[in-house]
């Protein structure tokens, strides 16, 4: 039965599924709290070559084409990246806040969370077509997909302006 992203820390934490794709924090708590039990990430030369350390922020088809909402996607993203920029140049208190008082992991794993992302980047989507079409690739190769899909209509390049207007 296919499951959906939401649902892969909890079939990997009770042995439904043997791997699962975890985002943070549950990748770190897995790897805490079944260190024991033989809980492990896959070495970097499996995935080498695909996309790494990227979010992505989806929007709904309808409200790209709504001007009043892609107006307000717009505001969202630049207050994104400012977001992202506060709790980077804020670590500690971004450590407390989030992972410790909302995620309840130790100071230890926050800190260790923070620092596996690296630094923090906001590249232009038109940058991103080409990983992203080797990941696309990837998946429909392993037959999880039943057409090959193309990386391009993934994104919505317009918003690469609002990229370069808060990034630099």
């Amino acid at each position: 039965m296919p499951l959906r992203a939401a649902d892969f820390p909890d079939a990997i934490r009770s042995g439904q599924v043997d791997i699962a794709v975890l985002n943070e924090p549950h990748f770190s708590r897995y790897l805490v709290d079944y260190q024991d039990r033989g809980g492990s990430a896959l070495p970097d030369d499996q995935y080498a070559g695909l996309p790494r350390g990227l979010s992505y922020l989806y929007a709904d088809g309808a409200a790209l084409k709504d001007p009043a909402k892609t107006a307000a996607i717009r505001d969202f993203v630049a207050h994104w990246i400012a977001a992202n920029r506060w709790a980077k140049s804020n670590s500690d208190a971004w450590v407390d806040a989030y992972y410790v008082k909302k995620q309840n992991l130790r100071v230890v794993d926050g800190r260790a969370i923070v620092a596996a992302q690296g630094n923090i980047s906001f590249p232009l989507l038109e940058t991103l077509i080409a990983p992203q079409q080797k990941l696309v690739d990837l998946i429909y190769e392993a037959g999880d997909i039943p057409a090959r899909l193309d990386a391009k209509d993934e994104f919505d390049l317009r918003f690469d302006e609002v990229l370069g207007a808060n990034v630099n």
